[in-house]
């Protein structure tokens, strides 16, 4: 499994100095004086890539927009295998706290881990509204054919393998011709996992929603291959006694990359629209 990792590694153009992956850099978009500004947030094993044409729709609106690299995220998997949720809550709160310095409003979006990880911003930070993609909130899809969940599964297999291996079957996008576009490893490290859904869940548990106040939206794929519809439905839907400020908006031709997906330019316009009101 290391060897197939460090000989797709060899194969992944790169930049010499950073060695980020081409097209998986940071976004810093600058906006209009006196705008908000909005820190996106991309999903687990992925980049800034997993949020489409998101960053620049919002710069178009006027709004100053991050997107940054998740620690461990964008270069190598073995990056990866050395961090821990608490080094992408730290590091996401660290890159709210900046624009927060010069910026009156900062809106948080996230995709994915990144949707838990705006959450936690919400949660102890002031911000403006909040949208989460797809987020995970501590369960991953199964399969049906799988006779006990793919959590478990991953916790059972975290002594015995370091990555598991991800071809583009794997990829969970329903646009294929939009698989080009995906800057994600194609080896993800167990342990790293299983440490996230362990930290996601224990986090809801805790009581995580009741100290977000922040208008927030749910945008959510039907047919997500990573992060349950249903999951969403069950732990985000009480929310709905909040009224104007809890919205959940679901897609039917998307998978998980809701971004890159058939859905993704009505995705967009609905972050657009629920950041501007």
């Amino acid at each position: 499994m290391l060897f197939r990792s460090w000989r797709w590694r060899s194969h992944t153009p790169r930049d010499r100095e950073t060695g980020i992956l081409r097209g998986a850099e940071p976004v810093e978009l600058a906006g209009l004086p006196g705008v908000p500004a909005v820190l996106l947030l991309h999903g687990y094993f992925g980049s800034p890539a997993d949020l489409g044409e998101l960053p620049e729709a919002l710069r178009a609106a006027g709004y100053t927009v991050h997107a940054p690299l998740s620690p461990g995220h964008g270069t190598t998997p073995r990056a990866l295998a050395g961090t821990h949720p608490d080094d992408w809550r730290d590091a996401a709160l660290a890159e709210f706290d900046l624009l927060a310095q010069e910026h009156d409003t900062v809106h948080v979006v996230g995709f994915s881990l990144g949707g838990w990880l705006a959450l936690e911003i919400a949660a102890a930070r002031d911000a403006g509204r909040v949208v989460v993609v797809n987020p995970y909130l501590g369960e991953t899809w199964t399969p049906a054919w799988l006779p006990f969940s793919t959590d478990a599964a991953a916790a059972f297999v975290e002594p015995l393998i370091a990555y598991v291996m991800r071809t583009d079957r794997f990829v969970r996008l329903n646009d294929r011709a939009m698989l080009g576009r995906v800057r994600a490893y194609r080896s993800v490290p167990v342990t790293t996992t299983v440490a996230l859904t362990a930290a996601s869940a224990a986090s809801l548990d805790s009581g995580l929603l009741k100290k977000v106040q922040e208008p927030l939206l749910a945008l959510v794929s039907e047919g997500d291959r990573v992060t349950p519809a249903e999951t969403a439905r069950f732990v985000l839907g009480p929310l709905a006694a909040r009224g104007e400020r809890f919205a959940m908006r679901t897609f039917e031709r998307s998978d998980h990359l809701l971004l890159l997906d058939h859905d993704r330019d009505a995705a967009t316009r609905a972050v657009v629209d629920w950041l501007a009101r």
